[in-house]
């Protein structure tokens, strides 16, 4: 059988930034410059939510946090310098970044209808559709600042020894060696009397530092095959074993399901060679668990026995939705069909509470009810430009570690998909805080590739609804490189 290769003279970027707008950034030969530094301090502050101190506005109390000081400093310093650049991806509606601007315009739209049902309750809506904004515009500046292999290993070095702290730091907190960080107005509300919660310095909630230890699952494999040297494979998988075990101290399920998913990712992604992946995962846990103390043995079969087997014996698979299957069968459809409006112009961003008296626990129905079928249509391109964006990294990739990079990061990206069917993962839920930031941050890094991706490639290597007579010609190639 004849194989046909794609032959086309390509430049050294990625097409869409073929103008010399991207390539005339004047940065230092060792890629630690200011905007790099920036951008690394910036995806620290995201691991930090600890309340730096509390303010009122119309009668409402917030905290305000490092990353709300980091956000703005970031944008006003670092934004004007790469506007013009990032401009290019505002404008590309094949890419996430588009959408992520789209969605978030419409978000500040909706407040409208979210301040004509709540009033001056409407108020933390607009603190929340700010820190949505950024957490969506933000990722567009870290792709374009991540513009040479040096500084994309960089900041997603950092972004994982970040992750790597806040594991080890919630271990300690799971077996009571590190006390709880967070002020008691927090406690009362996700704390049971004097319990330690495994969080970290992220949410008092444990959903998020959970999400953020199925990212970090998936960076340490990452790191454990794309790295030269053996004892950063040895340290990235070390640390797999305390990852695992911290949404086991939490008790939080939906960091379980995400494990599960991850697994199904890498299958989806790697299919029979995903097999290794899964082996590699489950041996390094395996002897993780054996070199652990009891008392953190112990600790897990606790956990597991009363948020799982107890459950399951007591109240059968309904009773692990914590009362979720109510919520999507008869209080969601209930709410529609009382106000059938909603299914049109929605709620209003961070309102959906005002006609179930919850949230939807579900991110998928929490867009759909607070922007309306428009809003979730969006919402879904968005999420399936992020998917895209990254498979045409990893089609493109001229390394190994640019192609394994954003290859890992789709079987990541699935399983943050997988949570989102019984929670907020990336909206504006109230004690999610950064997770949003840290999920679409961490996929531009891992699109990031695209910067310097060459586009000559077999055609063997495209995707299959590619391989088909008009694509077998340079200006195909170019069509569909220039789409991705």
């Amino acid at each position: 059988m004849r194989t046909t290769v794609l032959s086309v003279r390509a430049p050294t970027r990625f097409p869409a930034y073929r103008s010399s707008e991207l390539t005339r950034g004047r940065f230092s030969a060792a890629g630690l410059d200011f905007p790099t530094v920036a951008s690394a301090i910036l995806i620290t502050s995201y691991f930090y939510c600890l309340p730096l101190g509390r303010y009122s506005v119309g009668g409402f109390g917030t905290d305000f946090r490092a990353y709300d000081i980091v956000n703005l400093l970031f944008l006003l310093c670092i934004g004007p310098q790469f506007l013009r650049r990032v401009q290019l991806l505002w404008r590309d509606s094949a890419r996430f970044f588009y959408w992520g601007v789209v969605l978030s315009a419409l978000a500040w739209v909706s407040l409208a209808f979210t301040f004509s049902t709540s009033g001056a309750g409407g108020l933390p809506a607009v603190i929340r559709a700010i820190r949505f904004s950024v957490y969506l515009i933000v990722p567009a500046f870290l792709m374009v600042i991540a513009s040479t292999p040096r500084r994309l290993h960089l900041l997603l070095g950092v972004f994982y020894i970040n992750t790597v702290i806040q594991a080890v730091l919630a271990f300690g907190q799971g077996l009571h060696l590190i006390p709880n960080l967070w002020p008691d107005y927090w406690l009362r509300s996700y704390a049971a009397g004097e319990q330690v919660l495994p969080i970290g310095t992220l949410s008092p909630h444990h959903k998020q530092i959970g999400v953020v230890m199925v990212l970090g699952v998936g960076l340490s494999l990452f790191f454990a095959r794309a790295s030269s040297k053996v004892v950063y494979r040895i340290l990235a998988l070390s640390v797999v074993p305390i990852m695992v075990a911290v949404p086991i101290f939490g008790g939080s399920r939906t960091a379980w399901l995400g494990f599960i998913a991850l697994g199904v990712g890498f299958l989806l992604v790697y299919r029979t060679r995903a097999g290794w992946v899964a082996l590699l995962a489950v041996l390094t846990a395996g002897a993780g668990f054996l070199l652990m103390p009891d008392v953190a043995v112990e600790k897990m079969k606790n956990a597991v026995e009363h948020r799982l087997i107890d459950v399951l014996e007591n109240r059968g698979v309904e009773g692990l939705g914590n009362g979720r299957l109510d919520i999507y069968l008869e209080q969601i459809p209930s709410a529609l069909a009382r106000q059938p409006w909603i299914l049109l112009i929605g709620t209003g961003f961070a309102n959906a509470t005002s006609i179930m008296g919850m949230n939807a626990h579900n991110n998928y129905a929490q867009a759909l009810v607070e922007l309306g079928i428009a809003g979730l249509v969006i919402f879904l391109i968005m999420l399936h430009r992020v998917w895209r964006t990254l498979h045409a990294a990893a089609v493109l990739g001229r390394c190994k570690f640019d192609s394994l990079l954003a290859k890992d990061l789709m079987a990541v990206f699935f399983s943050v998909l997988t949570t989102m069917l019984v929670g907020e993962t990336l909206w504006s839920s109230y004690s999610m805080f950064t997770l949003t930031g840290q999920v679409m941050g961490l996929m531009a890094l891992g699109s990031a590739s695209l910067n310097w991706a060459a586009t000559g490639s077999p055609l063997s290597k495209f995707p299959r609804s590619l391989r088909r007579p008009g694509y077998n010609s340079g200006r195909g190639a170019k069509r569909f490189v220039a789409a991705v």
